[in-house]
């Protein structure tokens, strides 16, 4: 666990946390406590570092550089935050395991790292990341709970939201089926 006296040496946040708008305006998303939790841990002075990672295709809305950009406009220092490639977790945890491997110029040399993403997709990436020899402190956030005051009937009605949770439980239960 990082203290103010021992830092983390870096977190990483998983790309998917941000995107950009239709009108090109970097924003957080529905996972967008990933990058929201790496600025608390900077401005708290727990993280001496933080790594961003997430790419497209195309190269047009990486997630690394969104993040990274929205890092820097609540006052996380361009400096500190490192950018990683990956189109999906194993590619990124690659990417990490190369980063690692070759830190740029400035990168802190010791401490801990963790991991920041979702709760629902923690364990998948963590046991993505140990496949690479990467060993993170999990951080995960964004539960997709709420605060539960009481049954209420209109609990039972289906709504968008629970489709569209039960959709991402179905794609973490079938990458870990496949090894992703």
């Amino acid at each position: 666990q990082a203290t103010v006296d021992h830092p983390y040496r870096t977190v990483i946040v998983l790309g998917g946390g941000a995107e950009l708008t239709r009108f090109s305006i970097e924003e957080l998303n529905r996972d967008g406590e990933r990058i929201f939790s790496a600025a608390q841990l900077w401005h708290a002075g727990l993280v001496s570092s933080i790594i961003c990672t997430g790419s497209v295709p195309d190269g047009s809305k990486d997630p690394q550089n969104i993040g990274a950009t929205l890092l820097e406009s609540v006052g996380v220092p361009s400096e500190v935050i490192y950018t990683v490639p990956g189109e999906n977790t194993s590619q990124e945890m690659a990417g990490l395991r190369e980063f690692f491997d070759n830190p740029p110029d400035g990168f802190p040399k010791t401490g801990d790292s963790a991991l920041i993403t979702s709760a629902f997709h923690i364990r998948r990436a963590m046991r993505l990341a140990s496949t690479q020899q990467l060993d993170f402190d999990p951080l995960p956030c964004g539960y997709r709970g709420e605060h539960f005051s009481g049954f209420s009937p209109r609990a039972l009605v289906p709504n968008a939201e629970a489709a569209d949770n039960f959709g991402l439980a179905l794609k973490e239960l079938l990458g870990g089926l496949v090894g992703r």
